[in-house]
């Protein structure tokens, strides 16, 4: 088993701390804006978990992605995708929706803020009408 020491992790200067962290900022800001046009016009959006179905196991080792023309392809996507409801800050959630190529497959489902109980009562209608 391998560990990593604290006296290993690079930390961030005052000044590019700052500069990373304010750009954040404003790109969450400018998440927050659009999605609130967009739900001005729909209750919740679905989409999938990932732009693609589940690697092989063993395709990220040792924090990067294994090259291959599929995870080249799908890599700049593939955690802009799953982590959107974690930057807009509206909550979501991601259910199992079957398989495909004998691998799983995601379902993202979000929403403003406060809608969790609507969320929730979709991924469970999902869950008890699915097909397996």
């Amino acid at each position: 088993m391998k560990y990593l020491m604290i006296s290993e992790l690079r930390s961030l200067s005052g000044a590019e701390f700052d500069g990373i962290y304010k750009d954040a900022l404003r790109m969450r800001a400018l998440i927050d804006v659009y999605f609130k046009k967009v739900f001005e016009k729909v209750d919740l959006i679905i989409s999938p978990m990932s732009p693609c179905i589940a690697f092989k196991k063993g395709f990220y080792k040792n924090g990067k992605y294994l090259s291959n023309k599929n995870t080249d392809k799908y890599k700049p996507f593939i955690d802009m995708v799953a982590q959107l409801p974690s930057l807009s800050g509206f909550p979501g959630i991601s259910v199992p929706c079957g398989l495909a190529d004998g691998m799983p497959v995601g379902l993202n489902i979000y929403g403003p803020r406060f809608a969790e109980q609507k969320i929730l009562d979709l991924a469970y209608l999902f869950e008890q009408n699915r097909l397996n």
